[in-house]
């Protein structure tokens, strides 16, 4: 599977699970409170706990715009676990 952009998995959430999230910024703010993301000014960075679904694994990044697809199934489990 090619690496998702966000909006990418904002559609695959929504035909994989019925999950609808409204914006990417929402998202954003899902995967911080999941620990993936960390809010710095005026960006997100990858936190260590996000780096196994970043293609970037090996290092932390500023604005990662690209994400393996098991963040999908990530955020699923954790809004059915909420």
């Amino acid at each position: 599977m090619a690496p998702l952009k966000k909006f990418q998995i904002l559609q695959s959430l929504k035909v994989k699970y019925g999950i609808t999230i409204s914006s990417v910024q929402k998202l954003n703010k899902l995967l911080e409170e999941m620990g993936i993301l960390k809010h710095y000014g005026n960006g997100w960075a990858t936190t260590k706990k996000g780096l196994p679904f970043s293609i970037y694994s090996s290092t932390q990044v500023f604005n990662g715009d690209l994400w393996h697809g098991t963040i999908v199934d990530a955020v699923a489990k954790h809004l059915k676990n909420k």
